[in-house]
């Protein structure tokens, strides 16, 4: 009988995708990639999450490995370089959680214009008359401003514009003529987007040129009363500029479900800031994308190693 593939975790997956790999190998889910039990020396996969890094000291020790899984959109916690020097093929899910991430974006604008916290905390207190003074306001009408038109700023300008009639402008490295006819979609320069919208949402990945693409130069164009979101990755966003914003009233408010450190400790001053939102990297964390995005990366891992074409790879090795 030939033997299984061996293919680690270092987090457990959706059911789905987990009973689907255990079919077909050996599974084991270990935080460390199996570093200390020896595991990783006999790896044929290893699937992260956003929690753990693959470093090039892994793929020291990890020396039948023939396919790295993303669970995730982003693949900043893994040396590409190195695997690409070891002719180790990347597969990842860049689809499977954006309707996900883009309802959570809308969620914490309809959160933060209507004063939802706020309310709920006050009707609990006692002070009922708060209907009378922070009620809000629509986000009809309102401008929204996307940084990466990739698949999660997408749907988020679909769910904007189509349903809530805001109009939209956006950054990119490349245009989206396409959407831009559908959807009315504006191009402008990353400034003009900064400068000239309501809400402006951050959709890029974390790479050398975009670690710390909105600091103290960027948030200083946008309105007094303008919303920043970032539902992408920490390092995007300088948070000590941020919280400065925030604290001096420069900034209506803000949202984040990533940091620059996770998880957040305490004694981070964000913990203090009122007027901003908090989730703990949640946004693709629904039944609904832990479903697909656990039998994309799955489906994608046992198609490499048996020898197959995966549909979503981002680096061939």
């Amino acid at each position: 009988m030939k033997n299984k593939h061996v293919v680690i975790l270092n987090e457990s997956i959706h059911d789905d995708g987990l009973e689907l790999l255990k079919k077909q190998c050996q599974v084991f889910i270990e935080a460390d990639l199996g570093f200390k039990s020896g595991n990783l020396a006999k790896a044929d996969g290893l699937i992260l999450r956003a929690s753990g890094c693959l470093e090039s000291t892994h793929l020291d020790y990890a020396t039948n490995l023939k396919v790295v899984g993303r669970y995730g959109v982003g693949v900043d916690n893994i040396d590409t370089r190195a695997c690409s020097g070891r002719k180790i093929p990347i597969v990842y899910t860049p689809k499977s959680n954006s309707r996900s991430v883009a309802e959570l974006v809308v969620a914490q604008m309809m959160a933060i214009f209507r004063n939802t916290f706020a309310q709920d905390s006050a009707v609990r207190s006692g002070a009922w008359e708060i209907r009378n003074v922070a009620a809000g306001s629509e986000l009809s009408g309102k401008s929204l401003g996307l940084i990466g038109l990739g698949n999660i700023g997408l749907e988020v300008a679909k769910i904007a514009t189509l349903g809530l009639e805001m109009s939209c402008s956006y950054f990119d490295l490349r245009r989206n003529e396409t959407a831009e006819k559908e959807l009315g979609l504006i191009f402008l320069s990353l400034d003009e987007v900064l400068a000239s919208s309501d809400v402006v949402s951050v959709h890029v990945p974390l790479l050398p040129s975009t670690r710390e693409m909105i600091s103290f130069r960027e948030l200083a164009l946008m309105r007094q009363d303008a919303v920043l979101i970032n539902m992408a990755r920490g390092g995007l966003v300088n948070e000590k500029a941020l919280i400065e914003f925030l604290a001096s009233g420069s900034l209506r408010g803000a949202a984040l479900d990533v940091f620059e450190s996770e998880p957040l400790e305490k004694s981070n001053p964000i913990m203090t800031q009122k007027n901003i939102l908090l989730t703990p990297h949640s946004g693709g964390l629904t039944e609904e994308a832990s479903q697909r995005t656990s039998v994309a990366v799955v489906s994608d891992v046992l198609a490499v190693l048996n020898g197959e074409t995966a549909i979503n790879v981002y680096n061939r090795g």
